[in-house]
């Protein structure tokens, strides 16, 4: 097996934190690694290539379905008349909730099917719009229809992540409903993965997973300060905070 070829990092200008938030920036960077390696192949144009059904592909790659790649898991249907704002129990997170990283209700209930979140988890919402969402709330229960993507040992987050978002974007635009409009497991089961060799998986991990560190890190602190707002806040508008 060949195993040099050319690994070759965004133009710097291109991904300017001046123009761009930070998080946004990290994005782009995998996103556009993503592509040169696995769509467009850059650094292995001359090396040979086969057919697939997803076209050529370097030789002695493959290609798999999305469960060569990751585990997919699924929120349970947790009982919503058990739902309080009093912050008994564990947060739950709905779908409404992915965009704003907090959950919007606890409950007490434990639920034998039922799953918490972890820092970093790929997470979509199944009704509505197929968008990918990063953790970076606390541990919370995830309710029914969303799913959570682990990427299996070898591949990156944002390997993972940009071999879904296409093909959830496709769905999503093959979808027609007169309401909301809704992915399901026979969707994921139709997805599929191309599969590198072991060297170049072992590279693009060394090179993206440290941006997905950073990525999750940022959505950290952002909660963090968010939650000193919101403790801080009340105080200073009822004057039993002095600002001196």
């Amino acid at each position: 097996m060949n195993t040099t070829f050319n690994i070759s990092r965004p133009k710097r200008h291109v991904f300017s934190a001046r123009k761009k938030p930070r998080n946004h920036n990290l994005e782009e960077q995998a996103k556009t690694l993503y592509k040169s390696w696995f769509v467009d192949f850059e650094p292995f144009k001359d090396g040979k290539f086969i057919d697939s059904e997803l076209g050529l592909i370097p030789e002695n790659w493959a290609v798999g379905t999305i469960y060569n790649i990751c585990d997919i898991y699924y929120g349970a249907p947790f009982n919503s008349t058990l739902f309080n704002s009093e912050k008994k129990g564990l947060p739950l997170i709905r779908i409404r909730d992915l965009a704003k990283q907090e959950a919007g209700v606890y409950t007490e209930e434990i639920h034998p099917k039922g799953r918490l979140t972890n820092k970093g988890d790929i997470l979509v919402g199944m009704d509505g719009e197929f968008s990918i969402y990063i953790w970076g709330g606390i541990s919370s229960w995830i309710n029914q229809r969303i799913s959570c993507f682990t990427p299996k040992e070898g591949y990156s987050h944002f390997y993972l992540t940009e071999t879904l978002r296409p093909q959830l974007k496709a769905v999503e635009s093959s979808e027609v409903a007169t309401t909301v409009i809704h992915i399901g497991k026979n969707d994921y089961d139709k997805f599929h993965s191309i599969i590198p060799t072991q060297f170049v998986l072992e590279a693009f991990y060394k090179l993206t997973e440290p941006l997905y560190g950073q990525y999750v890190d940022n959505l950290i602190a952002n909660q963090n300060l968010t939650a000193l707002r919101d403790s801080l806040l009340p105080r200073l508008m009822s004057g039993t905070l002095s600002t001196n």
